[in-house]
């Protein structure tokens, strides 16, 4: 049986659906940006696969050419740390939450990113490690590429260069971003504030605890932010919304005068609504709500037409059904809420583009033929909406569409398609 729900975790707002056995969750992500980076790439080191034990795999790393310009970890935990071009770390039992399974859990592998500045991939790292040495020649792992050394037990690949921007402890989730006319990009997320001691409150229990009272610790809440991108340089982060609040993805968008529109959604006594706050000069301006109905609103994005007005979309629950909505810029306020989507059946994930001649396409994923397809509609002015228009529809499960208009106004769609197996799809549209 196919259901869809909202819920909620931990102290911050987390939507989530369901089909039937799968969960499509929202994970915490750590932002990165890689925009005018140094000549430089990543190579991951993944170590410790197949291991049933917990294992210790301290090493070091050196170059033949060029230069190692620094080591992240990955999955680092407890007393993982890294020293110059050493580091120590151990592969170690999966964390499991909710009821722990019976047995010992599944150990998960550890491991290092490399970042090398080197010429023409002439560079071998060289590896050594408690377990046993190995090298790694750039020219073996090209994009898309892996190897395997020490029997398998280690994997190496490489990844784009890139820089991470939080370093708070705290958690970012959901980034989105716009580029204004100076090219500098303008980052908007959510930042979740932990209770003080949620490592040891999240801990796997080693004995029957004497009561739950722990869990009932509040925490510090999320708040919406936004961070301005020149280069590789970002900028300290101006809050958009008040500490400690209870909020939801954000969107950006930059407007023909180059004022930073940032939209988010916000539980204000129990209900979602959308709401929308304008940066100019580096300044936050007044936050508008841009809903007041008592459903939630939800999974706002938005977009600069090429009139240089903001269009913004979301998901937003009308008497117990979810549909897509969308409002337009009008100087320094937003028209009235509209229904783009008029099915009776729940609608989700929209995802939105501006094309030439003012052309704004809004496209989401629909459950009215009894399966998830993507259906779009374009519009050519505020208020002038076309036609909705079936854009994948098949037996198989279409969801989560992204799309973008091209230099000749051709509107391409990707999204994740299911039938024995997840995979990712692009498709071009010609007209729509």
């Amino acid at each position: 049986m196919i259901s869809e729900t909202l819920a909620r975790r931990d102290g911050g707002s987390r939507i989530m659906r369901s089909e039937g056995t799968t969960m499509v969750r929202m994970l915490a992500v750590l932002l990165f940006v890689a925009a005018q980076l140094p000549a430089a790439v990543g190579v991951r080191l993944i170590m410790g696969l197949g291991d049933r034990q917990q294992v210790r795999w301290d090493g070091s790393v050196t170059v033949d050419r060029g230069r190692i310009t620094g080591i992240d970890g990955w999955r680092f935990e407890a007393n993982d740390e890294i020293s110059g071009n050493s580091w120590k770390m151990s592969t170690r039992s999966i964390r499991l939450f909710g009821a722990a399974k019976k047995g010992q859990p599944p150990v998960v592998a550890n491991g290092v990113i490399v970042w090398v500045d080197a010429p023409e991939d002439r560079a071998t790292l060289e590896v050594k490690t408690a377990q046993g040495n190995f090298r790694v020649a750039l020219s073996d792992i090209p994009y898309g590429k892996s190897i395997r050394a020490l029997n398998g037990r280690v994997m190496a690949d490489r990844i784009p260069m890139a820089v991470q921007i939080t370093k708070n402890g705290e958690e970012q989730d959901y980034p989105a971003a716009a580029v204004d006319k100076t090219g500098a990009i303008w980052l908007a997320y959510v930042e979740f504030k932990h209770h003080p001691e949620h490592n040891r409150i999240r801990a796997n229990y080693q004995e029957r605890p004497k009561n739950f009272d722990d869990l009932r610790a509040p925490t510090g809440g999320d708040r919406i932010l936004l961070q301005r991108i020149a280069g590789a340089s970002a900028e300290p982060p101006i809050p958009m919304s008040e500490a400690g609040g209870d909020v939801y993805r954000p969107a950006v968008a930059v407007d023909g005068a180059g004022k930073v529109w940032v939209f988010w959604s916000a539980n204000v006594k129990g209900d979602f609504d959308l709401w929308a706050r304008p940066v100019e000069g580096g300044k936050p301006g007044a936050a508008l709500r841009l809903t007041n109905a008592p459903d939630a609103d939800v999974f706002p994005v938005a977009t600069a037409d090429s009139s240089g007005r903001v269009w913004v979309a979301w998901q937003a629950w009308r008497n117990g059904k979810a549909a897509i909505w969308a409002a337009v810029q009008d100087g320094n306020k937003f028209s009235a809420p509209a229904p783009v989507s008029s099915s009776s059946g729940n609608e989700w994930n929209p995802a939105i583009a501006a094309g030439a001649g003012g052309r704004v396409t809004v496209a989401w994923d629909s459950y009215r033929n009894g399966n998830y397809d993507i259906f779009a509609r374009t519009a050519t002015a505020p208020g002038k909406w076309g036609p909705e228009r079936p854009l994948v529809h098949s037996a198989r499960y279409e969801a989560y569409p992204s799309i973008a208009y091209d230099h000749q106004n051709r509107l391409w769609l990707t999204k994740k398609a299911v039938n024995s197996g997840a995979r990712i799809s692009a498709r071009m549209r010609q007209r729509v």
